[in-house]
């Protein structure tokens, strides 16, 4: 039995390892061949394939996940045929500023997904534009390196046709994979300011974090999106904010972009511990007085600031304590916190508001017998005239309160000049939230009289509780108008208690003068 399965192997053998030979053949054959052709659709696809890998989300329909509600900023949308005729899809806020934010979103959504960041920019003072990248949205077209480049040219022409927007008025502003596509942008025109969050320094630097090595090179692709080399040729002023946890886009790769920026004045932010997305969400009102400084031509402390955990979890509990400053509307006429000033007038110039009603005279002497303003406002000053007549047993006069349209233009064609009257369209007096108490004059017959002396000292002390604000404490320069001790201003409750505890004005405040 032992001899016949001896044989049987031996014959078993002989036969199959001819045959075993020739599969391995075979197999290793089709290896090759697939391999080869797979070689080459890489090599004539390489350009779709790098362009989907660096925008994948023009194949990822994640609308209901990302979307965020329109409501959390005032936009007027736009779709504009570009010259490859595709669509562009963007939006332009206007938030009645002197200058304009260009902000590049980021690769993880669609445009909408980053409202929050746009209203966030907004919020620090400015107007906004943008656009969806193609594919992304609702505009169409592939994001090729050109088709993007074109997009942010053609974009912005009608944005500047449309909305009157000087090149040195303009910002620029990327975030992520938007860095490159600001900074591709940058070269080519003129704007004022550069603002990068967590840039990248090239696509064979990216390929290099996820394969150890540029894939590209294999497929015969030449670098792209070289933001460190683009760099050279932006002289603008440059702040770039990076956390150094980042594993999206490697910390490391801003310093290239950084080192070599010719620009003379530029900056960076580390933020510690932190990484790639959400850093206006987390960390907006820490970076608030820096953006503001280095927007409104101020130098910063230093070039490079180190945002460690201690100090940045101190100045979150500060802002924190302060959320509310986060739901303050400064650009819709009927806001309560509207803010106008010579260069920012009413949204519609000849703005009414709906709920005016007349003075009670218990504790207040209306000179002109037509003394109104807004239900809150006016419900707040009586309780203030009260107080008022309680510590100084006198009733508080009221020289003016609400001036329409056409009265604050009969008051400019009287010759009154532009630091004491605003132009019509462009006063407190409109909102129907200012008044002018006992002498509209002069700073120096107020400090004079002992009397004018006495009652501002009390308004400064006790206004804000009555939810009250001086606004012109520091003349033409800081304020837009003339010092005005007579001119009061009702503001959102704890709004003008935080103006006052900070011993800053409305304007120092919305244009981030003061870092209070």
């Amino acid at each position: 039995m032992k001899k016949l399965k001896k044989y049987i192997w031996k014959i078993r053998k002989k036969l199959l390892t001819p045959l075993s030979s020739k599969m391995c053949k075979i197999v290793f054959s089709l290896f090759i061949s697939f391999s080869v052709l797979a070689y080459i659709f890489l090599v004539i696809f390489a350009q779709s394939i790098e362009t989907l890998i660096t925008f994948p989300w023009t194949k990822i329909n994640l609308k209901e996940l990302t979307n965020h509600p329109a409501g959390i900023i005032n936009a007027e949308f736009y779709d504009i045929p570009s010259s490859s005729g595709n669509n562009i899809h963007g939006l332009f806020v206007d938030n009645n500023a002197a200058k304009t934010v260009y902000y590049f979103h980021g690769n993880g959504a669609p445009m909408d997904h980053f409202y929050t960041e746009m209203r966030y920019i907004v919020d620090l003072g400015y107007n906004l534009i943008s656009y969806d990248f193609p594919g992304y949205g609702k505009s169409t077209g592939d994001p090729t390196q050109l088709e993007v480049l074109n997009f942010s040219h053609e974009f912005l022409k009608a944005m500047k046709s449309e909305n009157n927007i000087q090149n040195e008025d303009l910002i620029i502003w990327g975030y992520s994979i938007g860095t490159a596509v600001a900074i591709d942008l940058a070269k080519d025109i003129e704007f004022d300011k550069l603002v990068l969050f967590a840039p990248l320094a090239s696509r064979y630097d990216m390929s290099q974090k996820i394969f150890g090595f540029p894939i590209q090179k294999l497929f015969f692709r030449k670098n792209s999106y070289i933001s460190k080399e683009t760099i050279k040729h932006i002289p603008n002023p440059t702040l770039i904010v990076h956390g150094n946890k980042d594993i999206v886009v490697p910390f490391q790769q801003w310093k290239t972009v950084f080192e070599n920026s010719l620009a003379e004045e530029k900056y960076f932010i580390e933020i510690d511990g932190f990484w790639h997305s959400l850093i206006t969400e987390r960390y907006g009102e820490v970076l608030a007085d820096s953006l503001k400084s280095f927007l409104w031509n101020q130098k910063l402390e230093s070039t490079e600031t180190f945002l460690s955990k201690e100090i940045a979890s101190k100045l979150l509990s500060k802002f924190q304590a302060n959320s509310y400053l986060r739901m303050l509307n400064l650009s819709q006429d009927d806001s309560y916190t509207k803010y106008v000033d010579p260069k920012i007038s009413f949204t519609e110039l000849w703005y009414i508001p709906e709920d005016l009603r007349s003075l009670e005279r218990e504790f207040i002497i209306d000179t002109k017998g037509n003394a109104q303003m807004r239900e809150k406002a006016a419900e707040a000053f009586e309780k203030m005239a009260e107080k008022f007549y309680t510590d100084i047993w006198k009733k508080m006069v009221v020289v003016s309160s609400y001036r329409s349209y056409n009265y604050q233009s009969w008051i400019k064609a009287r010759w009154c000049p532009d630091n004491l009257c605003a132009r019509a369209g462009h006063s407190e007096h409109q909102s129907w939230l200012a008044i002018d108490l006992w002498s509209a004059s002069t700073q120096s017959y107020w400090t004079s009289s002992k009397t004018l002396s006495s009652y501002y000292d009390w308004l400064m002390e006790n206004a804000h509780s009555f939810w009250f604000h001086n606004p012109y404490q520091n003349g033409t320069d800081i304020d837009g108008y003339e010092i005005e001790p007579w001119h009061w201003r009702y503001l959102w409750e704890k709004f003008a208690t935080y103006l006052h505890d900070h011993e800053i004005t409305f304007a120092q405040y919305y244009y981030g003068k003061s870092r209070g």
